[in-house]
This record gives structure tokens, sequence and C-alpha cells, in this order.
């Protein structure tokens, strides 16, 4: 006796199923199927799932029938002869995974690159990739101060733009996160626990978010009448190798400060590090605080109390707000998104 066909629908495999049968996350699928950098072996695992489900990535069929591609470019822009933070930071996994998988939701994927060049150069390759076709949208996310010239350049093309922590907003839609209300959260935690001497490790000048802590932190602790020396304040590349010297500098100029707010967590592991090789006890001698809340912030000794930036999310609305663009949806807005605190162990009252 014959089986009658199966009534249900049969659904095409998404990248998701392959991510799920790779047991990897969606943007490390999509990675591996686009050729850029992972193990060999999860491309391979990767690979291999997505031959046994048959999986086809569908933008060309979809540019085919509507003139669109399908595919929205999302691009870090990074200054030459700077820290490449995207090749030693966890702080754009987070935002990457968000924006994959808001966008396979919306029924789109993503085309992950870097460009390292100055402002002129990147708007020209900018200009001329969205000139050719390949995106529907382009996410920018912009490391360093910028005159919004290379997100104009896109627009020019009549592809839409979102950027990411601009404060300059230069896309048709912008994403970022309240880098002023994550300082005032550290600094409050930090007078709450008695600290009115703190020192600041902020990141390079001219980082957009660096600039921005900075000028928060001077702002939050002269609202709150705490005096800040000159000499307590430092620029520093956000590493954990910057950090550490930075810390060992403050220390070696002076030892007035009890408390010690760092722009980045890699930088306040730096400081951890120092410290430990000076002798001082974290946080009984010297407490500490950093910003960001990636994985480093979980494996200092002791662990790290630290701002958490929503960065999953920022990269969900990224890729939301990208979408609806194409789609010429009226209702898409800019989105400020709110940091909190996390609290751990390595921060006390002075002398405690």
């Amino acid at each position: 006796m014959r089986r009658s066909a199966d009534p249900r629908p049969h659904r095409l495999p998404r990248l998701s199923d392959v991510a799920a049968l790779a047991g990897v996350s969606v943007a490390t699928a999509s990675l591996a199927l686009n050729g850029q950098p992972v193990a060999e072996t999860t491309r391979e695992r990767v690979q291999e799932a997505a031959a046994q489900l048959r999986y086809v990535a569908r933008s060309h069929a979809k540019a085919l029938k509507t003139g669109q591609t399908g595919v929205i470019g999302f691009w870090i822009v990074n200054r030459p002869g700077t820290v490449e933070l995207t090749e030693d930071s966890g702080f754009f996994y987070r935002i990457l995974r968000g924006a994959f998988t808001a966008a396979e939701t919306h029924g789109f994927s993503i085309s992950f690159n870097v460009a390292r060049a100055d402002l002129a150069q990147v708007g020209e390759h900018l200009s001329a990739v969205a000139g050719r076709g390949l995106y529907d949208a382009v996410i920018i996310a912009a490391q360093w101060a910028n005159d919004g010239s290379y997100a104009g350049a896109v627009r020019a093309r009549g592809v839409p733009v979102v950027t990411l922590n601009d404060p300059h907003e230069p896309g048709d839609a912008n994403v970022r996160v309240d880098q002023e209300a994550g300082i005032r959260l550290a600094v409050d935690h930090l007078v709450a626990n008695g600290h009115t001497d703190i020192a600041y490790l902020a990141g390079p000048a001219g980082h957009l978010d660096a600039d921005a802590r900075l000028a928060a932190f001077y702002k939050a602790t002269a609202e709150r009448g705490l005096r800040v020396p000159e000499r307590h304040v430092r620029r520093v590349d956000f590493t954990i190798e910057a950090g550490a010297a930075a810390f060992a500098a403050l220390l070696d100029g002076s030892r007035s400060f009890t408390a010690l707010l760092a722009a980045d967590d890699f930088v306040a592991a730096g400081a951890i590090q120092t410290a430990h090789e000076r002798g001082l006890r974290i946080p009984a001698d010297v407490s500490v605080v950093g910003f960001d809340d990636v994985d480093v912030a979980r494996a200092t000794t002791p662990p790290l109390t630290t701002v958490k930036m929503p960065m999953t999310e920022v990269g969900e609305r990224a890729a939301t707000a990208a979408a609806a663009l194409v789609r010429q949806d009226a209702t898409v807005a800019s989105v400020v998104l709110a940091p909190s605190l996390v609290e751990r162990a390595s921060v006390t009252a002075p002398g405690g």
C-alpha cells in the first residue's frame, strides 16, 4: 500500500537550522558560509550541516525577483595605525550576533566587513560598493571621530544607512547606547561606597566611545562635587597591556585615589593585573569599576564590577531598522538604549 503524500507544507531550510545542526550560533554559521575567518573545523562542520539540509542562500533568487539582494552590509570602520579591536576584543561579537539573528528574522542576511582607511578612502570605497547594488541597506559602526561623509556617500547612492554609537547621527536611522548614563551609574556606585577620590583611565583620544565617556566622567564628578586632579586621568588604548602600564604610571605618580574607573573592561583587567603585581588588594586597597561587561570582566580576580552595554540589542535594533528602511517603513526611528550596572566583587568602601 502506497503512503499518501505528507500534507504538511515543507519550508526551505534556514540559516538558523544549519547553525542548530552544526552546534554554532547563527552569526558563526553565516561567517563560515561566507568565507569569513572562523576555525577550520567549525567551517567544515557548518558546511556539512548545510549540505545535509540542502541549504541554499536565497539572496540571488530574491534579487532576480524583486530587484533587492536580501543583503545588509555591516561595516566596522577603523582608523589606520590604531589598535584593531575587532581582532582582540569580544565587544563586537555580541553586536554581530544580534544583527545576524534579527536580520534573518526579517528575511535578510548580513555581509560583515572591516574598513581600515582614512575617511576619504572609506567614503569612496563604500560609495563604490553601494553603487554596485550589493546591499539593500548598510550598517556602519564608526569607531573614530568623523564628519559623517562615508555614511553620506552611501546614502547618496540611494542605499539607506544605519549608524551605531555615533553621536552625530549621520544615518537614516541611528542606534546608540547612553554613554553618559553608564558613567553616571559607575560614579554613583563608587560614591555610594564612600569613594570621593576617583582616578580614571580613559580610552584613546578621538575614539567616539572614549571621548563620550571622558566628557561624561568630568560632568558626573563635577555634579557630585568631586575634584579630579589632572594627574589622575590618563588616556590609554583599549587593551589589557595599556591598562596595566597606565595604572602603574598612576601608582608611581600618586596614591591618593581610593578607586579607579576604567573606560573599558580590558583596561580594568590590566589595572587589576598591575595591582596584584604591586601587592595591592582589590578592592580593599583600590576599588575598580570597568565598562562594557565583556567576558574578561568575569575572569578577573576578583570578578569586575562593570557597566553593561546592551550590545546584542544594539545589533538587533540596527538590523531591524535596516530592514524597515528597505521596506520604506515610515515608522523607523533612531534608538538610544540604556546601560546597566553589574555589581561583582571589585568594589568596597575605602580601606574595607
